[in-house]
């Protein structure tokens, strides 16, 4: 127990005399300074070999997920073209009605040509 008596107040005096040493040596701050720009340099060529191992994983592991899925990907894909063709048919008969001076209203949720008067859409059944 003494001897914890004796080995704090040594720690507490040498922290503080380094302390002291940082503020004032701007020697000892850039040999500081110099450890530390070293260490990050070994860090980072180090990081490079295992960032280049994980990058190939990545790269081998979407391979393979693509690989795996590759039927269910492109059913996604087709579907999604169907879905913005009919988007763009809707949009150009509008544009195409509205040209032509049509004075009818298409429901809000589906595309389809209403009345102008109309409260429910006659395809999807939706209150307008």
């Amino acid at each position: 127990m003494q001897i914890l008596f004796i080995i704090v107040p040594i720690f507490i005096v040498g922290v503080f005399i380094f302390v002291i040493a940082m503020m004032f040596s701007s020697k000892l701050r850039g040999k500081m300074m110099s450890h530390q720009i070293k260490s990050m340099k070994h860090m980072m060529d180090e990081s490079k070999d295992v960032l280049a191992d994980l990058s190939g994983s990545m790269i081998d592991i979407k391979k393979n997920i693509i690989d795996e899925n590759e039927d269910a990907l492109r059913d996604i894909s087709t579907k999604e073209a169907s879905i913005k063709k009919d988007a763009i048919k809707m949009t150009a008969r509008a544009i195409k009605d509205g040209i032509s001076g049509d004075d009818g209203m298409f429901c809000k949720y589906c595309g389809a040509s209403i009345d102008s008067d109309s409260t429910f859409c006659k395809k999807c059944g939706k209150k307008q």
